[in-house]
Order: structure tokens, then C-alpha cells, then sequence
């Protein structure tokens, strides 16, 4: 079919020979998919505003199908009844529970400026996922250090597994998670005064990952399989991407895992400019160290390279001690603001600032930046410069009034170093209080460059 108007709702007649069958109230507007791990699967019931937006929440022109979470199958599975049903829901406050967080505040923001388009969400998703699940295997092959990554390790883990091995290292990981949280619990009854990251000090973090298996959750292109499959090649108008918890250990590689996945997918949708609005990881201080800074440097990097797509900046949220902030508002509105931006030209305040420039001479470092209008500081605008034998030093930024940030530097200095943690507390925002990037640059380098 030739793309249809949007907001309009009709009969769909479909005549084959002498037989007719009509399909009612088909609507025709704008779809999302909303695809990752955890933080996109949480769910509205679990937000902390939860209650509040039930409660407030109006009648909107949106629906959403939750794609069924299939983690294994073959010849003899049988798909579930209650997988069986799922089929398209309208928004409401009955239901809204049931949606994606950042799904809902996303298109509670969109509805508000696009009232006259229905929009439909798709959830495809699945917590503790590595990108590697959601890419075929000839995908993941594609790439030397990617294949050597994920599929190597995973297919020498298993080769010799039998059945019952399967079954019995799956089990002693569910009773160890048992074990933990039921000690957790009785940990925190006994302990009330101390808070969470004293806990967790104490006894510990949930167990993870799971054992490698043939049919298991982390396996690579599992999901491709079981999940993506079901629903290509639907016609959607943009990919919202929030996932790289798990692949923070290897971050070396998720720049091209994650361009990788973007190829595969605009092929498989038949879009070569599908729009792929890439979630940043918010803070956390419980990863390894700076993990999930380089991560975020390698979304952020991505997005700059590759064509129609987009990096949407949370690094100013997070809870230090929860892998999942409790309220996703600031996620959703600001996916929400970049797509308004972008697909519908309503105006640039979805766009974080970026940087344009960097010139480097003896003294200082000036850096310009796009999207921005005018400055806005919170707190003391600094960085760290690191010189030739690894001593650091603070210096203030220089916050100026035409795009530009200036940073005194010197002779001996190597590095310098924005924000460039797993937790931390930016500073520099511009007009619409989106922060600018964190980052780490080598200064030589740039020198060479310029």
C-alpha cells in the first residue's frame, strides 16, 4: 500500500476472487519501536509516578502491542496461550500499568503537539540483554572482534552440553538468586539503618550473569530469532534503543556491535534512513569502574557517524545504587523532544548540545558547540587535566557567551577529562537543560588533528 494520511480511520477491505473480508477501524498513523533491555522493559506500574499519572492521565489516541517475550523455540515448543492473545491495546488507565515507562512519558510528550496523528507503540524487549541477542548470527560474524566477543566464547561454553546439564546449571542459578534475595530481605529487616549500597557492601550483589546455555536468555541471536523475526518488516517511523548495561564490560567493541545492529535493522525494515534515537546510559555508581563512561562515549559516537541517528543525553539521571531509576519522565520526554525535533520539524530543543569544533594551541583549549543558544551552569564548571606522568590537576571551565567553552591548559598536559565516570554530576547545560556530552580527550592527539 502507498502511505496513507495520518488520523484516518476506515474499513480495510480485502476481495481475493469471489471472497471478501473486512477488517474494522483500521487507524492509520505514526508506530515506535521500543527495543533494549530492562530500563525500556520497566514497566509504568513500576515508575514512581505511577498512581499520579493514572490518576491524571487523559484519554490519548495511542495504542501499543507488547511483542511476546520467546526466549526459546523449535519445532516442539508450544507458544503459551497468554502469549497467544497479545494483540493491539488501547492507551488507557486501566492498562497503562502494563506499558514501557519511557514509552508512556515518550508518547504522553508526542501526543501533546501531534493530537491529530494516532500512535502506536511497539515493546520489543528484554532485561539482562546483550545488543549481540538482538542480531542475526551472520551479523555478529560480520566482525572480527564482535564474533570473537560473543559467539566464540558462547559456542565453545556449550558445545558439549547435554540436556540435563542445561537444566541443572539454569536450576542452581535460580536457587542461588533465591538464596540472595531472601538474604537480602531478612538482611534489610535486621538492618534498617543502613542504606542500600551498605548492603550491598555486605552481602553483595544479585548473582549475574546466567550460565552460558544452548537455549538461555544471553545467547547470541537468540532473540533475533524468537523476538525481532515476529514483527519485520512492519512499517514503523523510528527505533528508540535503550540497552547497554550488559555490554558495558565490553565496551571496547559496542561501537561496532551497536552500528552493526543499526545496519541489519534498516535492512530488515526495508528503511536505509530509519531514524535510530539511541538512549544513553544514565549514572550509576555500582559498575566496574568508568564502564559505563566509555559505553556512553561509544553510543555517543555512533550516533555522530552514523546518518538519522540520534543520542539522547541521561546522564544526569540515575541513582547511584539503582541500575533502574525509579521514575523514567526525563527519559521519556526527552526521546519524546528529539523525535519532535527530528521526524516532525517542530523546533531543534530536542538536540544536547555537541560539540562542532576543538582548537588546541599552546594555552588553552577552545571547544564550540552546536544547539546551543546560551549557557546555563549548575554548580562549579570544571574538569580534571591529566599531564605526560599521570598526575592530575582541577581547572575550571570557562563558560563563554558564544558557544564556546575555554579550558586554560598546560605544556605538560596530556588529557582532559569532563564528567568521564560511571557517576557523576554535569554541570553545563544549555537553554533547554540538556547537558553537554561528558568526555575524555587526548590533547596530542587533537594537536596533531587541528
Amino acid at each position: 500500500m502507498d502511505p496513507q494520511e495520518g488520523g484516518v480511520r476506515s474499513d480495510l477491505i480485502i476481495t481475493y476472487g469471489s471472497e471478501q473480508e473486512v477488517i474494522h477501524s483500521v487507524q492509520i498513523g505514526d508506530v515506535y519501536l521500543l527495543a533494549g533491555q530492562s530500563n525500556i522493559e520497566f514497566k509504568l506500574s513500576e515508575d514512581r509516578d505511577f498512581c499520579q499519572e493514572k490518576e491524571s492521565m487523559n484519554n490519548m489516541d495511542v495504542y501499543y502491542y507488547n511483542v511476546p517475550k520467546i526466549i526459546y523455540e523449535d519445532e516442539q515448543a508450544q507458544v503459551p496461550r497468554e502469549i497467544q492473545k497479545n494483540k493491539w491495546e488501547k492507551l488507557s488507565s486501566e492498562n497503562c500499568g502494563d506499558v514501557s515507562a519511557v514509552g508512556f512519558y515518550f508518547v504522553k510528550q508526542l501526543v501533546s503537539y501531534m493530537n491529530h496523528v494516532p500512535i502506536g507503540l511497539v515493546s520489543m524487549n528484554k532485561g539482562g540483554t546483550s545488543a549481540s541477542c538482538w542480531q542475526s548470527i551472520d551479523a555478529l560474524k560480520s566482525d572480527f572482534e564482535v564474533y570473537g566477543t560473543y559467539v566464540l566464547p558462547h559456542k565453545e561454553a556449550v558445545k558439549d552440553q547435554t540436556d540435563e546439564e542445561e537444566e541443572r546449571l539454569l536450576q542452581q542459578f535460580e536457587e542461588k538468586v533465591e538464596k540472595y534475595l531472601q538474604t537480602r530481605k531478612e538482611f534489610v529487616r535486621t538492618h534498617p539503618q543502613l542504606s542500600i549500597a551498605e548492603v550491598k557492601e555486605i552481602i553483595g550483589h544479585t548473582p549475574w550473569p546466567p550460565p552460558k546455555t544452548r537455549k538461555g536468555l544471553l545467547r547470541p541471536a537468540g532473540l533475533f530469532e524468537t523476538m525481532l523475526k515476529k514483527i519485520i518488516p512492519f512499517s514503523i517511523r523510528g527505533i528508540i534503543w535503550y540497552q547497554g548495561e550488559e555490554d558495558a564490560q565490553y565496551h571496547q567493541v559496542y561501537d561496532k556491535l551497536l552500528y552493526n545492529l543499526i545496519k541489519e535493522w534498516r535492512k530488515l525494515f526495508y528503511q536505509e534512513q530509519l531514524p535510530f534515537y539511541v538512549i544513553q546510559l544514565p549514572a550509576y555508581d555500582e559498575a566496574e569502574k568508568d564502564t559505563w563512561a566509555f559505553l556512553r562515549e561509544q553510543q555517543r559516537m555512533v550516533t555522530s557517524k552514523e546518518p538519522f541517528s540520534f543520542f539522547i543525553t541521561t546522564f544526569d539521571t540515575g541513582e547511584a545504587h539503582a541500575i533502574h531509576p525509579a521514575s523514567k519522565n526525563i527519559i521519556g520526554t526527552r526521546a519524546a523532544n528529539l523525535v519532535l525535533s527530528h521526524s516532525y520539524k517542530k523546533d531543534e530543543k530536542g538536540y544536547a548540545p555537541e560539540m562542532k569544533t576543538i582548537e588546541v594551541n599552546d594555552h588553552e583549549v577552545i571547544i564550540t558547540y552546536k544547539y546551543v543558544k546560551t549557557w546555563s551552569v549548575k554548580g562549579k564548571p570544571v574538569c580534571t587535566l591529566v599531564d605526560t606522568k599521570g598526575n592530575k590537576v582541577e581547572r575550571r571551565i570557562n563558560v563563554a557567551n558564544n558557544q564556546q567553552l575555554r579550558i586554560n591548559i598546560e605544556e605538560s598536559t596530556s588529557y582532559i577529562s569532563y564528567c568521564f565516570e560511571n557517576f557523576s554530576h554535569p554541570t553545563i547545560f544549555n537553554e533547554e537543560h540538556l547537558p553537554i556530552p561528558a568526555f575524555k580527550m587526548n590533547i596530542r592527539e587533537q594537536c596533531r588533528s587541528t
